[in-house]
Parts: C-alpha cells; structure tokens; sequence
C-alpha cells in the first residue's frame, strides 16, 4: 500500500471530512488533466497525494521538522480530521479551483514538466505555492505572461539546483517557492 492509501484507512476513523474534502479536490477535472498521472499511480491514490501536499505546505509552511515530508502530510491530515474547520475548507476549495482554472488557460500539456520528466513535484510544489501567495489576487494575473515565466524559471538554475534526490526536503521546498514567487510573481522574501 502507498502512504496515501494507509492515511486513508488511518485517519478516516477520526473524522472523514476532511479525508473526503482532499478526495473531492483531487477529481477535479482540470487537475487530473493537468497531472496527468499513470494508471497504477492514480490506483494507489497519488492523485490525493499530490492536493494532500499541497494543502500541507500551503497551510502548514514549507519548513518542517519531521523526518520527511510523508510524517509531514501525515501530521497534518491527523490534525485536520481531529478539528475540522469549514470556513478553512471551503476557502482552500476556492482557491484551487482558481488556480486550476488559471493553468487551464495556459493551455499547455505539461506544465509541471522539468527535464525529461512529465511531472515534477519541484514544478508542481513551485507554482501551486506561488499561485496561493495571499497578497496576489489571481483575477489579476496574465495568463501569457504567466506561461512565459513558468517556462523562464524552468531554465532558471538557481531554481533546479534545488530539484533532484533532496527535492522534498524544506530548505529545497523553500528555496524552490521562493524563487518561483519572485520570477512568477515578482514578489521577493527576505
């Protein structure tokens, strides 16, 4: 069994709403076309993987302190099935849909490509991260300019130094997100 499937087994006798919540955002049409992920893959759950990441980097932080960022979901998971919050819900339901409806208009087949690969969680964790930045309202951003810098920061190599056998681990995570924020979104942290 994968990780994914063992949370869901696990964490589903505390409270099953949020469980379900991930599950729902992970059939969203356009992110399992953007995705795009094998058939064994998709069995073993790593569609609600991938949203489960998300939500945790996104509402918990990119730094961590647990051994990998699979005790990281984890914790996480546990800690919204035992207080579950609505109103945190419906606003991270929102959001991502914003945000798919955005790389919809890219119209580009592998956006989370780097390299060889189709699908990278460094491209995946990098714009989903930018694209929730708070201070950007999404209704603003330019979708042409946007498909421009996504392809810019693939070549960057202060970006893909971080990508590679230590992708996951928080500095690289951080790195990553930050880089991508200031050339997907000019924001630039201290």
């Amino acid at each position: 069994m994968s990780r994914q499937e063992i949370r869901n087994c696990i964490f589903r006798g505390l409270d099953s709403r949020y469980s379900n919540f991930v599950a729902e955002l992970s059939n969203n049409e356009i992110f399992r076309e953007i995705v795009n992920i094998s058939t064994l893959n998709e069995e073993m759950m790593y569609y609600e993987e991938l949203v489960l990441r998300y939500l945790t980097l996104k509402n918990q932080g990119t730094r961590y302190a647990q051994a990998n960022i699979q005790d990281y979901m984890d914790d996480y998971l546990e800690s919204q099935c035992r207080e579950f919050n609505e109103s945190i819900v419906n606003s991270d339901r929102q959001l991502f849909e914003n945000i798919m409806n955005i790389l919809k208009g890219l119209k580009e087949k592998y956006i989370f490509k780097l390299g060889r690969r189709y699908f990278t969680t460094s491209m995946y964790d990098a714009i989903m991260l930018s694209l929730s930045e708070e201070s950007k309202n999404l209704s603003q951003i330019n979708i042409d300019e946007l498909g421009k810098r996504i392809a810019e920061l693939k070549e960057r190599k202060e970006f893909t130094r971080y990508v590679g056998s230590a992708s996951s681990n928080p500095t690289s995570i951080t790195n990553k997100v930050k880089i991508a924020k200031q050339i997907l979104l000019g924001i630039s942290e201290a």
